[in-house]
């Protein structure tokens, strides 16, 4: 899910307060979908990727995961933060898919890599964005503190 532009968000709008009424949201949505054993963790940190509004990295092995949220992320509607919270849950999922793609890094010639690297990533995120909309709507809103 792509941020807002500089110009649509006046100052950074996630507060520490959200911060804690968003990882209890995940959380509920993370054992929603049989995520109950994870260890998940939200970050109130610029996503690793500049244009994402959030990113999802676990570790694998290890059923760990952090989120990284963008300060913008409360100013955008409340049913696209649902969907993106669970677009980056489903990540969970894929945690070994990630880890073998990364590791082919090894045995493959460096240009080979990248263009195997780029067409499973894209997949893997056509394949989340589609799941997330159709299991999105069956999720509750989040409810933030007022202000």
């Amino acid at each position: 899910m792509s941020k807002p532009k500089e110009d649509e968000v006046a100052k950074p709008t996630l507060t520490k307060r959200d911060q804690v009424a968003l990882q209890k949201y995940v959380r509920e949505l993370a054992d929603r979908m049989e995520l109950k054993d994870w260890r998940i963790t939200v970050e109130r940190d610029p996503p690793s990727v500049e244009i994402a509004v959030s990113t999802c990295g676990t570790v694998f092995g290890q059923k760990t995961a952090y989120i990284r949220v963008d300060y913008s992320f409360r100013t955008i509607e409340k049913w696209v933060q649902r969907e993106t919270m669970v677009h980056e849950l489903l990540h969970c999922f894929d945690s070994a898919e990630t880890e073998l793609t990364c590791g082919m890094r090894n045995v493959m010639k460096k240009q080979a890599y990248e263009q195997f690297k780029f067409a499973v990533c894209q997949e893997n995120e056509f394949r989340v964005d589609a799941i997330s909309r159709i299991i999105a709507p069956k999720m509750p809103l989040i409810q933030w503190p007022e202000s």
